[in-house]
C-alpha cells in the first residue's frame, strides 16, 4: 500500500502538448510572467512554453536562465498558467522539482510535465 507516501504518475511516449504556443498566447504568457514574477527584470530569461492538448486553457512555462545575468531576477524553474475568460494568462502554480497531480484538472499536469506526484492530503 502507498498510504502515507507520495506516488509518482508517469506518462511516457505520449505527446499530449503542443510544442509551441501561438504568437498571441506567447505574448500574453511572457507579458504576465515578466510583470508578475520577474518585475520586468527578465533580460536573461528564455521562455519555453507548452500548451496542454488535454485542456488548452493550461500551459507549462519553463524559465531557462542565460548568462549574462544582468538586470535579471532569478526564480523557480517552471510555472503552470491558466487562460482566463478574458483570454489573459495567469500563473496558477509554480514548482522547481516536482508537480502535484492535483494542481490542475485531471490529466493536465501529467500531460504537460510528463509526470506528477499524488500526495496524500
Amino acid at each position: 500500500m502507498w498510504w502515507g507516501r507520495d506516488v509518482r504518475v508517469s506518462l511516457t511516449r505520449v505527446r499530449v502538448w503542443r510544442d509551441v504556443a501561438t504568437a498571441a498566447e506567447r505574448r500574453a504568457i511572457v507579458g504576465d510572467a515578466s510583470r508578475r514574477i520577474f518585475d520586468g527584470h527578465d533580460r536573461c530569461v528564455r521562455y519555453v512554453i507548452a500548451v496542454a492538448r488535454v485542456d488548452e486553457r493550461y500551459a507549462l512555462v519553463a524559465y531557462d536562465f542565460r548568462k549574462p545575468y544582468t538586470d535579471c531576477r532569478l526564480g523557480n524553474a517552471e510555472s503552470v498558467d491558466r487562460r482566463t475568460a478574458a483570454d489573459a494568462w495567469r500563473e496558477l502554480s509554480e514548482a522547481s522539482s516536482r508537480w502535484d497531480c492535483l494542481a490542475a484538472p485531471p490529466g493536465v499536469i501529467r500531460s504537460l510535465a510528463r509526470s506528477c506526484w499524488l500526495s496524500r492530503r
